[in-house]
């Protein structure tokens, strides 16, 4: 009888263990709301940068960094990222003052939150770049903020 219950026991361990570990979860890297955030700037390369071609967005409108915040919650760590976007750079100012910043880099993001990995992207930046109506800006190596 004992020995029933422990193999009985025994099974209900592993189907628990096994349907955790194949649980779908949320990994997002966006861990921001909108309503925290300022204005949202996207780099079309990844700071610093020693190239002369330095370029940015400026996001200001709510429902603008609430979609760029909707599409980048869409990325998820990955263990083998591919390099689709091209490199870009993007810093929500938050309303008390920090900051919260995300470079991609060749299918790597590094945030200033810690993360760092390989993520699959799916052109998802590429696309926020070319849709938000916002006028693209020229930027010099001194007109970057200088904590990044």
């Amino acid at each position: 009888m004992k020995k029933r219950y422990l193999i009985f026991v025994f099974c209900i361990a592993v189907v628990l263990l096994i349907v955790s570990l194949t649980e779908v979860r949320d990994e997002s890297i966006v861990l921001i709301k909108p309503d925290e955030v300022v204005n949202a700037e996207i780099y079309n390369f990844v700071l610093p940068s020693n190239d002369g071609d330095l370029q940015m967005i400026n996001i200001t409108e709510t429902k603008d960094i609430a979609h760029v915040l909707t599409n980048l919650s869409e990325i998820k760590p990955k263990d083998e990222g591919l390099s689709l976007d091209g490199d870009y750079s993007i810093i929500f100012n938050k309303n008390d003052g920090s900051r919260l910043v995300y470079m991609y880099e060749r299918g790597t993001l590094t945030t200033s939150t810690g993360f760092k990995g390989r993520i699959t992207s799916d052109n998802i930046i590429n696309r926020l770049w070319a849709g938000l109506d916002y006028p693209v800006q020229n930027v010099t190596e001194n007109e970057l903020p200088s904590d990044m």
